[in-house]
This record gives structure tokens, C-alpha cells and sequence, in this order.
């Protein structure tokens, strides 16, 4: 679907669906919100129509999306879209530096930032682990996530944009 100015195309792309839900404060990005609470907020979304959820490996490093990824595990896949970032890779440390990003997540995990080919394949996989979402075959990996970004902030050349124009996922050709 593309966007029309004054009844012309603009050739730029808009998404089916207008409004969703952020993963930033289920992350504890603000403050601690409990699992009890993350669910509910995320069954009220629901419960009101919601279908598209945006999550990120920065989101509470790994925290939101092992809660959005709870959640919607038992939802018809169909049913809602679901986007993420790719280039954050999370390691577990002894000396790990997570509060320093995110003082109100338990996670024990430093991110390692990688845009490389293998570091976005990594990152994808690893989301998709956190998820609960099976990637299975190649070919799965579309209606796992919907739409994947790549932040602006993560490249100085894109500091003026606000993120990479995102993408649908497409299997790779040898799929």
C-alpha cells in the first residue's frame, strides 16, 4: 500500500495497521512493571483491537520480548504484526553494565552492537529465541516477525532521520 498526497501516489510505503503498542515500557525502561502487569497492559491492548506490536533486543535488553513473545505465543499468527531491530546482540556477563542502560531491567546481559550480515542474522535468531517464535525453515522466518528496522541513532551518516526505512523480511532465495 502506498501513500497518496493530493490524490497522487508518494510511492512511499504505509503499513495496514495505524496504531500500536511499544515494547520501551514493558522493558522496565521507566520503571518496574511486573509480568502480572505487562500481561495485563498487553491483554487490555488486545482486548481493544491492537494487532501491531514493535519490541527491540534494547527493550529492557531481551525483557520485553520474552514478555510480548509470552504473550502472543498461543495468537493466531495472522492475526497481529509484529516488528523488531536487528544489530544488538546480548551476552551474558559476570560483570555485566545493564543498569547502566536500563536500571530497572534484572537482565544479566551487556548488548554488543554488530550490523554486520552475520551480527543481523544473529540478531534476528536470537529475537526469535527470546520470542518464543519458532523460525523453523528459512521460509518461516516472514511470519515470525513482520517487519524488522534498523535504528538511525546506530549510523551517524542517519542521525538527521528517525529510523531506516523499514522492511518486510523475505526468505532467502535458496530457501
Amino acid at each position: 500500500m502506498t501513500q497518496s498526497v493530493a490524490g497522487k501516489p508518494s510511492g512511499k510505503y504505509v503499513p495496514p495497521i495505524r496504531f500500536g503498542l511499544g515494547g520501551v515500557p514493558l522493558g522496565n525502561e521507566f520503571e518496574v512493571i511486573t509480568d502480572e502487569d505487562a500481561y495485563r497492559t498487553l491483554d487490555a491492548a488486545w482486548s481493544a483491537g491492537l494487532r501491531y506490536y514493535d519490541v527491540s533486543p534494547w527493550y529492557g535488553l531481551g525483557l520485553a520480548e520474552r514478555r510480548f513473545g509470552y504473550y502472543l505465543h498461543n495468537k493466531n499468527r495472522n492475526e497481529y504484526v509484529l516488528s523488531s531491530k536487528v544489530g544488538k546482540l546480548l551476552k551474558a556477563s559476570r560483570r555485566n553494565d545493564a543498569k547502566s542502560n536500563f536500571p530497572f531491567s534484572p537482565s544479566p546481559n551487556n548488548v554488543v552492537f554488530d550490523y554486520t550480515a552475520d551480527g543481523v542474522r544473529r540478531s534476528v535468531e536470537d529475537s526469535l529465541q527470546r520470542l518464543g517464535i519458532e523460525a523453523g525453515r528459512a521460509t518461516e522466518i516472514p511470519v515470525a516477525v513482520s517487519r524488522l528496522g534498523l535504528p538511525a541513532w546506530t549510523m551517524p551518516s542517519l542521525s538527521s532521520a528517525s529510523s531506516v526505512e523499514i522492511m518486510p523480511i523475505t526468505p532467502p532465495s535458496n530457501a
